[in-house]
């Protein structure tokens, strides 16, 4: 083999190596996709075994609005990269946004939780007799937070505790604020 095709070899194999996409997650890189995805379900799983029941629900009946996966690529990313890149990380917050509904209904906070996914997660009005948490992206895909929404409770902010390290805790205060507004609207 000659000199030329050597390096010619090596420049195609560092190219080669430049392309190679990797996913993350947490901070961790992984090779594959399914490895990705299998550490956020590990998360996920992680976060409904620790959510306890309460004894009795607070209130009647949730709608849950969450956006679908065609949101979440349209208003959501605000990355580059390849469209299998794109595509993890839809998926990755698609799961993240599903578990809401997921540990709305566990927390048993609800005697009654209806899930609707949307193509068009905007700031909704207060449904009567329905408690609304939804979540809100912006069109310009520059911003989202999750909101409660009630007759009384016209919009609420939904917030997590970022200082708490425990990822199962950040979810418990994320339920507590929900269930602490509902409590209240039970009262009045």
């Amino acid at each position: 083999m000659s000199v030329r095709n050597v390096v010619l070899l090596v420049v195609v194999a560092v190219l080669a190596g430049c392309s190679t996409t990797y996913f993350t997650y947490k901070g961790e890189t992984f090779a594959s996709r399914d490895e990705a995805l299998a550490a956020i379900q590990g998360d996920i799983d992680l976060v409904l075994n620790g959510t306890e029941a309460r004894p009795a629900p607070v209130a009647n009946r949730a709608r849950v609005v969450i956006p679908n996966k065609e949101a979440i690529l349209e208003r959501g990313l605000r990355v580059g990269g390849s469209s299998e890149h794109r595509d993890y990380v839809s998926n990755a917050l698609q799961k993240q946004i599903q578990l809401i509904p997921a540990v709305i209904k566990k927390r048993n906070i609800f005697k009654r939780v209806d899930v609707e996914e949307t193509n068009s997660p905007d700031i909704l009005e207060p449904t009567p007799g329905v408690i609304t948490v939804y979540r809100y992206l912006s069109v310009d895909g520059k911003s989202g937070s999750w909101y409660y929404a009630s007759q009384s409770t016209p919009r609420a902010p939904l917030r997590w505790d970022m200082g708490e390290s425990d990822f199962v805790n950040r979810y418990r205060h994320f339920l507590d604020s929900i269930e602490a507004l509902a409590v209240s609207e039970a009262g009045k």
